[in-house]
């Protein structure tokens, strides 16, 4: 099992990135110094201290069993967790989907933690995304989705993130935040991601 990564020195602040290819910057330029958990990060107080714990490809189910526990070690003061568009893309059903989120989410919260979770974006701006289904069904599939995130959040007493409210509307910038792949972030999608994440967590603090 890899060891998180640790940016920065000892500090006053602890934050854990729990996540997937997003994480470690797949999509933008240069993805060790634009990955928006380190764009956020820079934004945060110095000294703080930054764990990426997020993993390419990783769902919920294999967030529990692999990132989890590295997250729960740091004893963290901060926690992002962006862990839908996986699951979503690769058909796990919403209810596995709903127990694995529960289980990181209330196991971070009860670190003391306070616990930031992304949800769904508008997966129509989303060109891969956009393509498995029509508009209709793609809005009610992610509507179901983000009623669930929205539940496991508020149940935990964790904070959400609404990317699919700061998303809407945006369908020419979006062809700009998204990546050549059609899937992840551009590095302006990275910038984006920190600064909706930032707005929320300095409204907490």
């Amino acid at each position: 099992m890899n060891q998180p990564e640790t940016l920065g020195a000892n500090g006053a602040l602890v934050y854990v990135a729990i996540g997937a290819s997003d994480v470690v910057g797949e999509g933008a330029d240069n993805p060790d110094t634009e990955a928006w958990p380190v764009v956020l990060y820079e934004k945060l107080p110095k000294g703080t201290v930054l764990h990426r714990t997020g993993v390419p490809g990783s769902t919920a189910e294999e967030a529990v069993r692999e990132q989890l526990p590295l997250a729960e070690a740091t004893t963290p003061h901060l926690v992002t967790i962006w862990l839908a568009v996986n699951d979503y893309r690769n058909e796990v059903p919403l209810d596995a989907y709903r127990k694995h989120l529960d289980e990181i989410v209330r196991r971070m919260t009860a670190t003391g933690a306070h616990v930031f979770v992304g949800n769904l974006p508008d997966l129509g701006g989303i060109p891969e995304l956009a393509q498995s289904a029509n508009p209709g069904r793609l809005a009610a599939l992610s509507s179901e989705w983000n009623s669930t995130i929205a539940e496991v959040v508020l149940d935990n007493g964790a904070l959400l993130v609404d990317l699919k409210g700061a998303s809407e509307g945006m369908d020419e910038d979006m062809a700009m935040l998204i990546s050549a792949d059609g899937f992840h972030p551009s590095t302006l999608g990275h910038i984006a991601l920190a600064e909706i994440f930032l707005h929320h967590i300095q409204s907490t603090f």
